[in-house]
Order: C-alpha cells, then sequence, then structure tokens
C-alpha cells in the first residue's frame, strides 16, 4: 500500500507553499486563487533514524526507505460541490487520495487576498466540510435510487442484500448530516462494503493544518482550531508553511525545519494506521509499510509473492535490541531472535527474515 495525502483548503491558504515546505518541490504560488489546477505531486521518503541505524551496525551500502506522496489540489470555495470553481474536478482529486491534509491559514496578511470577507479560520474550516459533505451527500443519494431499483429484483436474496444496504446508506446519511463535522462515526462504518465502493471524502482521515506566521495573534487563531479539532476527534499541526519552505530551499537549518516537517509526515503516515518493519542482507536495509495488525505471513507477501505462498516461518528481531547490542550475533546470544508462525502480527520496527519453500 502506498501512502498519499491530498492537501485541501480555501483558495490562498498556503497549500502550495505547505507542499513545498514538505516536498522541496517548486509549485506555483500566486496571490489569486486557482493558481493550481492540476495537482502537484511530489514523493519523499519517511524519515526513520532506526534505518539508519540498522544499516549502519550491518554494512548495507543500499538503504531503501518508505515513502509518502503529497499531492497539492487546488482550492475548493463555497458551491464547489454544485462546480463552482472547477469543484468536480478537484472533488474528483480529492477523492482518489488516501489521507487528507486540510489546511486552515491562522495569519492575516493584506498583501494576500482572502476569499471571503471577514478572516474566520474556523469558518473557513467548516465551508470547506460542508462542500465535501454535500459532494457525498449527492453520491450517497443516487446510489440509494440504484439500490432502490435493484431490491425489486424477484430474487429474494438479492433484493434482500440491497435493502439491507440502503437501511446502511440511510443511516450514513443521516450521521453525515448531523455530525458531517465529527470523526466518531467514521471508525465503526467505513470498513462496510458498500460504504467503501461510494469512496467518501468525509470518511477519509484527515489532519487539519494550521498555517501560521510569527505573529500572536496568528497563534490565537492557530489555538482556536486546535482546540476545535481535538473536540472533534480530529489531529492538528501547527506550521509556519512559508518559514518551513524558506529553510527548506535554502537549507539555511535544515534541522530546525526537519522538525516540524518531518513530525507532520510521521502525523500522515499514522493517520491510515501504518506501521513500519524491516528487512535486511548483505546488500540493503529497507523498511516496508502495512497497515497494523498485518500477519507474518501477509507482511512476506508485501516482499515477495513467493514468500506468502511458501512461508514456513520468520525469524524476528526487535529493531531497539539490535541497536542496544550493535550486531546480531550479540542479539542472538541474548535470545532475543523469536522464531514465529504465519499468524504472528508484525509490531512497528519488527526486523524480519522470511524462510520459506515453493
Amino acid at each position: 500500500m502506498s501512502l498519499n495525502c491530498g492537501i485541501v483548503g480555501l483558495p490562498n491558504v498556503g497549500k502550495s507553499t505547505i507542499f513545498k515546505a514538505l516536498t522541496k518541490h517548486n509549485a506555483l504560488i500566486e496571490n489569486y486563487p486557482f493558481s493550481t489546477i492540476e495537482p502537484n505531486i511530489g514523493r519523499i521518503n519517511i524519515p526513520d533514524e532506526r534505518l539508519l541505524q540498522i544499516s549502519q551496525i550491518n554494512k548495507s551500502k543500499l538503504i531503501i526507505p518508505t515513502a509518502v506522496e503529497f499531492i497539492d489540489i487546488a482550492g475548493l470555495v463555497k458551491g464547489a460541490s454544485k462546480g463552482e470553481g472547477l469543484g468536480n474536478q478537484f472533488l474528483g482529486h480529492i477523492r482518489q487520495v488516501n489521507a487528507i491534509l486540510h489546511v486552515v491559514r491562522c495569519f492575516e496578511d493584506p498583501n494576500i487576498a482572502h476569499v471571503h470577507e471577514t478572516f474566520d479560520p474556523l469558518n473557513d474550516i467548516i465551508t470547506i466540510e460542508l462542500e465535501l459533505a454535500l459532494a457525498d451527500l449527492d453520491i450517497i443519494e443516487k446510489k440509494i435510487k440504484n439500490l432502490q431499483a435493484l431490491s425489486k429484483n424477484p430474487n429474494k436474496e438479492y433484493a434482500k442484500k440491497n435493502q439491507q444496504n440502503i437501511v446502511i446508506l440511510e443511516q450514513l446519511k443521516k450521521n453525515l448530516c448531523n455530525s458531517s463535522l465529527n470523526s466518531s462515526f467514521t471508525d465503526h462504518e467505513s470498513d462496510n462494503d458498500i460504504i467503501k465502493e461510494l469512496n467518501l471524502i468525509s470518511l477519509k482521515p484527515k489532519i487539519y493544518v494550521c498555517n501560521i506566521d510569527e505573529s500572536s495573534t496568528s497563534k490565537d487563531f492557530a489555538k482556536q482550531v486546535n482546540t476545535w479539532a481535538e473536540n472533534q476527534k480530529f489531529k492538528s499541526l501547527n506550521v509556519n508553511g512559508f518559514l518551513e519552505a524558506e529553510l527548506n530551499s535554502s537549507n539555511l537549518d535544515e534541522n530546525q525545519s526537519d522538525n516540524t516537517c518531518h513530525k507532520l509526515i510521521h502525523e500522515s503516515y499514522g493517520l491510515l494506521n501504518l506501521i513500519t518493519f524491516f528487512t535486511k542482507n548483505k546488500n540493503e536495509v529497507r523498511a516496508w509499510e502495512i497497515k497494523s495488525g498485518t500477519t507474518a505471513q501477509k507482511a512476506a507477501g508485501k516482499i515477495h509473492t513467493d514468500m506468502e505462498r511458501g512461508f514456513i516461518r520468520a525469524e524476528i528481531i526487535n529493531s531497539k535490541d539490535l541497536i542496544e547490542l550493535k550486531s546480531e550475533e550479540k542479539v542472538r546470544e541474548a535470545g532475543k531472535i523469536r522464531v514465529e508462525g504465519k499468524n504472528y502480527q508484525i509490531q512497528d520496527g519488527d526486523i524480519m527474515n522470511v524462510r520459506f519453500n515453493i
């Protein structure tokens, strides 16, 4: 599974600036709406100190990290769900991503136009979330109409299944209307097959990114968003997009820049409940991303399908043990190499050596 995050928000909130800060890719940044039409895409490696430490111990020539793809999507405006401001096109781009970084402008600048007459970050959030919810409601309603026709099928089992799906979608529609800005209903409903089929934007995991400047007012606006997001059970993170982009492009202070950007990258990684395991041999050390709860046999298939088909067992080393003891030999002497079967659930930081036969 590759991770991609769509960067969304109103026009002129700093989406392309955040994109530049994260990816070090140049994107067109202008003081007018819709300077971005086609999405900008940047793929970056996920920083992981463990990977570097393992490679140093293993003396590997090649290091292969996991990666995340960020997609800078054009700004949405009020009425986007009805096609305003190329809304249908931009909503289509959002529907294709795995997770969402919703950028909220938390700074005032008379030189940068705001699409609304008044500056109100919380109102900006509601504008975007309402358009996303309306777009999803339209899809749900169309699907319900389709299922209503199918539920009249003479095949009783087929008709019953479609009637059950109508009940599920009617409940989801009600939840979306009543609490479209709350994540509480997403966890237990998003796993249903009929809901998965619709690929609803409102059910995608998200982080609110407060784009701030150095002023105290900006920090106050960000605090409002942080509190709101926490109450809605969403994560939020404050980023000085302009400063981070400048630091990344000039390399004046890479460490300072990395602190915030790396945190956002890791938060994005965690949005999809992903963990990292490692493999190593004399030539390379590699990081792999999998869903939390993945079994050893399924994780072996991530490396190669033959390993999954012919899986016998997995030898597991906790990366902390290897880093602490400095060699695999000492890990073995300490009795900290485990042999696990196909149903073992891989833990974040496991180093796995697969034994298989086909």
